[in-house]
């Protein structure tokens, strides 16, 4: 009963802490409405994926834990509660029936924890007749999270941007398949990453 406690007191404070846009939507946490999603991993020095593919669509959420458990813990102490150490809270996820798998390398905005908005670079250009161009561009990084399914979770949460379904795969006789695994035994990750050490693994 414990855990079970422990657990929904940590997702009230999570769902806190979006609500009141201390994380943010896509930068710390996010909600995908799918059928196929990719789990990435480092195994003995190179990088492999899965594709998983579920007979219905799921709606997943994905949570960074970096700041998150970061922020859980002073809001813990703000409540006068003793938050719990980090290990425990990740032992507690991974063991929970709505815990699906890590990931790595995930997509995420860059956020600016300061201001709450996406951080942008940016620089000038010179234009064909000599005038200066400013150009722009939003960062984005990558980093690891904890999946979830969302309809197992006691919480709600809302996002600024409406889900969409990934299409299912089709195969070679035309019909979507019901369950796939396909492992690559080596993918380069770090070609088009080049932010790729913004948040730790």
């Amino acid at each position: 009963m414990k855990k079970n406690d422990d657990l929904g007191h940590f997702w009230k404070i999570v769902s806190y802490l979006a609500g009141s846009n201390l994380i943010y939507d896509d930068g710390d946490y996010k909600l995908v409405y799918t059928n196929e999603v990719t789990r990435r991993w480092m195994d003995g020095g190179v990088w492999k994926s899965d594709k998983i593919v579920y007979q219905e669509p799921k709606q997943l959420f994905y949570l960074t834990t970096a700041r998150v458990f970061s922020l859980y813990k002073g809001q813990c102490l703000r409540e006068g509660d003793k938050p719990l150490p980090e290990s425990t809270i990740e032992y507690y996820l991974r063991n929970s029936k709505s815990f699906l798998f890590e990931t790595k390398k995930e997509s995420f905005k860059k956020i600016d924890p300061r201001t709450g908005q996406q951080e942008v670079i940016s620089w000038e250009e010179t234009g064909m007749y000599g005038e200066k161009i400013t150009k722009t561009k939003k960062k984005r990084t990558s980093t690891t999270a904890f999946v979830f399914d969302y309809s197992l979770l006691n919480i709600s949460i809302e996002t600024g941007e409406d889900l969409e379904l990934t299409p299912p795969s089709i195969n070679s006789a035309g019909a979507a398949p019901l369950s796939e695994t396909e492992t690559q035994a080596s993918i380069d990750f770090e070609a088009n990453d080049p932010e790729k050490d913004d948040l730790p693994f």
